[in-house]
């Protein structure tokens, strides 16, 4: 069996908002692009989410099947290592004989299937191997990577900041290097995401129907000081006092106080809907 860790339980921090929730095409995701890979090389995917996972699951809501192993990781924060351990755990709990474990980043959208499948080849078709791995254009090496089954164990105890890295470098693994320049192309911040999605053709779609509340600027400003979530130029937040998802938008010269706003119900449902329009007007550099 070869089993998928798919690690999407990143909080963002950097980017300002739930990165993989940002479109991916028409009706797609980051997180849902990066599932379908998933499933399509791995036979059992082990789909590692934050502690708080309604609006991601909701994403992959159409995707959902037995072959997939959703876990919920409250240490995210802490570092990549807490989720590989998890996986690892989780892979080796399901009881079947696993020849590796693929672990995959859901944040690095130029990957395509057949760099997951070459890496599989790769590590198949070379004997005695422990793992093979992506090696990026500076020749580092890293994930995307497979696992050999023994090596499991060697994971559970994983530092928290530590990732397949560590365990790629360490002396006496037998690493078969895989080149994948696609590897560079993480997005750690809006403004790398948004190079990659208009290269990709992603600000083709349609923002939702927009709704502008002008008399909410106040509640949304209130709202916007405390914990919020960067879009671009925009900032979502929510709920708002009375229970509702608000979308402050802050407008070229104003670095304090929020433009105009946009009002949706806090229905997780609303709330997708509602960071997707703030992404596809951020993309679209639309001024609101």
């Amino acid at each position: 069996m070869i089993a998928v860790a798919l690690l999407a339980a990143g909080g963002g921090r950097r980017f300002g908002a739930p990165k993989l929730l940002m479109p991916a095409g028409p009706g797609e995701t980051l997180l849902s692009r990066a599932l379908r890979l998933a499933l399509a090389v791995g036979d059992r995917v082990l789909c590692v989410l934050p502690g708080d996972a309604a609006l991601h699951r909701a994403a992959i809501s159409t995707l959902a099947q037995p072959r997939i192993l959703f876990l919920e990781n409250p240490d995210a924060d802490r570092g990549m290592g807490t989720s590989l351990a998890l996986a690892a755990r989780a892979a080796v709990a399901l009881g079947e004989r696993l020849e590796a474990l693929l672990v995959l980043p859901a944040d690095v959208p130029g990957l395509e299937g057949r760099d997951l499948t070459g890496l599989v080849h790769a590590f198949r078709g070379t004997e005695g191997v422990d793992a093979a791995a992506a090696v990026d254009v500076e020749g580092r090496l890293g994930a995307p990577a497979v696992l050999a089954g023994h090596l499991m164990p060697d994971l559970f105890d994983l530092a928290w900041d530590a990732g397949a890295r560590a365990l790629l470098r360490r002396d006496g693994t037998r690493v078969v290097p895989v080149p994948l320049d696609r590897v560079e192309q993480d997005i750690d911040d809006f403004a790398a995401y948004r190079r990659f999605a208009l290269r990709e053709g992603w600000d083709d779609e349609q923002p939702g129907t927009v709704l502008w509340r002008d008399d909410l600027a106040r509640e949304a400003e209130q709202s916007c000081a405390g914990k919020a979530w960067r879009i671009g130029d925009s900032l979502a937040a929510g709920p708002s006092q009375e229970g509702r998802g608000i979308l402050g938008f802050r407008g070229p010269g104003l670095p304090r106080g929020v433009k105009r706003v946009l009002f949706a119900g806090d229905t997780v449902p609303e709330r997708l809907a509602l960071i997707r329009t703030a992404a596809l007007l951020a993309l679209r550099g639309d001024d609101p």
